[in-house]
């Protein structure tokens, strides 16, 4: 997975502050939803890390898998 970041509302260059394949330490069900939880690079290149949560419903996991499903078709 990779996530960058860059301005929203400006012309600039986006920066890569995550880049490997997600493992399953990362990855953890609740009732209802998947959470990502990575350890990553800040906006700024301070050195700093942060912990980013991404928690998705399964309801969002389908609307993710049909677009996955309509790509390959």
């Amino acid at each position: 997975m990779r996530i960058l970041v860059g301005p929203a509302k400006r012309e600039g260059v986006s920066r890569t502050i995550f880049h490997r394949p997600l493992g399953d330490a990362d990855i953890r069900s609740e009732t209802g939803a998947v959470i990502m939880s990575i350890d990553a690079g800040g906006i700024y290149a301070s050195g700093s890390q942060y912990r980013y949560q991404i928690e998705l419903t399964l309801d969002e996991l389908e609307v993710l898998a049909s677009r996955l499903a309509m790509r390959s078709n």
